[in-house]
């Protein structure tokens, strides 16, 4: 339909607008990693269309899972770059696979997704553990503002849990 087509025009757009700076620094080079960028829209355009037109139906609880298993994996990875192999750190820094603001934002993304659900879904240790895990990779890879949006959305968090009473330490 129409969305669809707007979507993908616009993702392939998206991967247009990367390459011109790609050619005009000299970025097409070996050992640059802006040469993934292009690929990575592509990659996520090709995606959005395909869920687009298979319109997967998942259930809210297999995707819940989903969510804490990728926020475990996530923290597991962290632990692992930052405690035991530590030479796989980039200048100190948890990067993961991706570098260190995509793999900071999954993270902090992941840690704050499975609090909410671990406050006011489940009520599950797993998602509370899914967030600890996800928040040491936050803090491995040193984003403070990421941290500090991790402060901000738990303080948002607690309040709307006030407001609606789903929190309360009594």
């Amino acid at each position: 339909n129409r969305d669809e087509k707007l979507l993908s025009i616009s993702l392939f757009l998206m991967f247009i607008s990367a390459l011109p700076p790609l050619l005009i620094n000299n970025s097409l080079s070996v050992g640059y990693s802006e040469l993934d960028l292009p690929s990575k829209y592509i990659l996520f355009a090709l995606i959005a269309l395909l869920l687009f037109k298979i319109k997967p139906q998942i259930s809210k609880d297999r995707l819940f899972d989903l969510i804490c298993l990728g926020g475990i994996v996530n923290g597991v990875i962290a632990i692992f770059h930052i405690f035991i192999f530590p030479d796989m750190l980039y200048h100190g820094r948890y990067t993961g696979y991706s570098g260190i603001n995509e793999t900071g934002f999954i993270c902090g993304a992941f840690g704050i997704v499975n609090l909410a659900l671990y406050l006011f879904y489940k009520n599950k240790y797993m998602f509370l553990i899914a967030s600890v895990l996800s928040i040491v990779g936050v803090a491995g890879s040193g984003l403070r503002g990421v941290i500090l949006g991790i402060f901000f959305s738990f303080f948002i968090i607690l309040i709307i849990g006030f407001i609606f009473k789903k929190i309360s330490f009594q």
